[in-house]
């Protein structure tokens, strides 16, 4: 255990050693909730999570940010139309389709209906406050649709996941502030990662982890070890004494023991003081004590 934690800080003396603390420990500032989730997420999927949310970050002169007037998210219905008026010649195929299910009899109504509510949030699009009028501006509003309806995706169907299973902080990707600060956090979170990686980190602490399991077991087995020693010593000894008393002595030793657990009277008190049977016990309590004297080596 003592090597592997040798290693351990071996490696941590490296650059990237020193590399990897200094970022976790930026990462664990900035957003513990995302280090807490770091050990069962691969590299790959925090790669490809932060390219999904590089995917919405925009420049700041961006000028689909200068769209607005729709809800968001934006029907695909809508989409569709923005793209029709930039020339896309497949959106135009689309509308036309629509065109000829709405002159059906059965469809017909709620056909004009779903296409007068598109055409009524597509009125109130505009451009810094003026309303489209170009191909190009169309173009911008489409790509500033999409972008909208990424954006929705994202937030339902992959930021919400890990917020139930990771508890991760509900966030509006809406905000590019929001945007950005998570993608750094993530690009941040890859970099541990793949510090983590080259250094075989990973194994030197499942090593250390595994020892510390049978340290526990070792200091019991030592102490037991100790335990037994002790408890073997003292009956060598025992031995060692009984192969040197006579029997004489034992017998000597067996009574005094024997008269001494029975005592029932004070050992330092007067004989004046004491009744006929404890003086009788006391006397008794001597010649033993005596007779064992006889037998300690000088």
């Amino acid at each position: 255990m003592s090597s592997q934690s040798e290693r351990v800080r071996q490696l941590l003396q490296q650059p990237n050693g020193i590399a990897l603390i200094e970022k976790v420990s930026a990462l664990i500032t900035s957003a513990p909730w995302l280090v807490k989730s770091l050990p069962k997420m691969s590299l790959k999927f925090l790669k490809i999570l932060a390219n999904d949310l590089k995917i919405l970050l925009l420049d700041p002169d961006d000028t689909i940010l200068s769209v607005g007037g729709f809800n968001a998210p934006p029907s695909k219905g809508l989409v569709s139309l923005a793209s029709a008026k930039s020339g896309s010649s497949l959106s135009s195929l689309s509308q036309i389709t629509k065109t000829a299910l709405a002159s059906l009899p059965i469809l017909g109504h709620s056909m004009d209906e779903h296409n007068r509510r598109i055409i009524e949030e597509l009125n109130k699009i505009d451009i810094n406050g003026s309303k489209p009028e170009s191909e190009d501006d169309w173009d911008t509003v489409t790509k500033a649709l999409k972008h909208s309806f990424a954006t929705n995706r994202f937030e339902e169907s992959i930021w919400g996941p890990l917020i139930k299973e990771n508890k991760w902080p509900q966030m509006s990707f809406k905000e590019q502030k929001v945007v950005k600060d998570v993608y750094n956090l993530l690009q941040l979170a890859v970099e541990v990662k793949e510090l983590h990686a080259s250094l075989d980190a990973e194994n030197v602490m499942k090593a250390i982890t595994e020892s510390r399991k049978y340290d526990i077991i070792r200091t019991r087995l030592s102490d037991q070890k100790r335990h037994h020693s002790e408890e073997l010593a003292d009956a060598a000894v025992v031995a060692e004494l009984s192969k040197s008393f006579s029997p004489d002595a034992q017998s000597a030793l067996i009574k005094f023991a024997q008269i001494a657990g029975s005592a029932k009277f004070s050992r330092s008190a007067k004989p004046s003081k004491m009744s006929q049977r404890q003086r009788r016990r006391r006397q008794e309590y001597l010649t033993a004590f005596d007779r064992c004297c006889r037998f300690i080596p000088w």
